[in-house]
């Protein structure tokens, strides 16, 4: 059954802004807790902090769409039934990104 175009991109936009939500989150934490007060300002307003937060946003917007297309393999590996709801699956790939990322195994 081929997903429907829409739909498929709202799970991976799904996917991609949790991903870069957590890991930008998580550098401006690690920034603080390194530079104390002198980490005033947010790390999106670096190069370096978008390039990061974009990076781990598109691996997850393309992890998303693995799963998408190997939905069997998915299911057995990750222990999630991938349904035909492909914004559930974004948000679950996505939620699954922010536990690696904020449980420091990235």
């Amino acid at each position: 059954m081929m997903p429907d175009a829409a739909a498929l991109a709202g799970g991976t936009v799904v996917a991609f802004c949790c991903a870069f939500i957590a890991v930008a989150v998580d550098l401006q934490a690690a920034v603080r807790a390194e530079l104390g007060g002198l980490a005033d300002s947010s790390v999106l307003l670096c190069r370096w902090g978008w390039i990061i937060a974009v990076g781990w946003g598109g691996f997850d917007a393309v992890m998303f769409l693995v799963v998408e297309d190997h939905r069997q393999w998915a299911s057995g590996t990750f222990g999630f039934k991938v349904d035909d709801n492909q914004l559930w699956t974004g948000l679950v790939v996505g939620v699954s990104a922010i536990l690696v990322i904020r449980s420091k195994i990235a």
